[in-house]
């Protein structure tokens, strides 16, 4: 599962104003065949739909942005009080599926 870290306690868990931040860096990716210009292209459009799909489907998160030295962990804004455990482990889990997918579609339209 996708690391989750926050700043926030365990006890401060769905207050408003927290942020998390889901790890989200892509490992080296075999058998496309692709330019690191295209592969910044897909990367940035599937995150941009990802992003949207996260703030359609839970309604308390604000603000959705990449952090870290690369880009390598999306922060979540919890902007409403609406986070849980079961809903960050959720979002975590839909970080590796949509990773996962990702990489397939690339390797299916980018065969190397």
């Amino acid at each position: 599962m996708s690391a989750i870290r926050s700043k926030a306690h365990e006890s401060e868990i769905g207050d408003p104003g927290v942020e998390y931040e889901f790890e989200i860096k892509l490992q080296k990716i075999y058998h496309v065949d692709m330019t690191n210009d295209e592969l910044d292209m897909e990367s940035q459009d599937s995150l941009d739909d990802f992003k949207r799909m996260l703030k359609a489907r839970y309604k308390w998160i604000t603000d959705i942005y990449q952090t870290g030295r690369s880009g390598g962990w999306l922060a979540i804004k919890d902007g409403k009080g609406g986070a849980t455990k079961a809903k960050l482990k959720t979002i975590a889990k839909l970080v590796d599926q949509a990773q996962a997918a990702f990489i397939k579609d690339l390797q299916h339209r980018y065969p190397g």
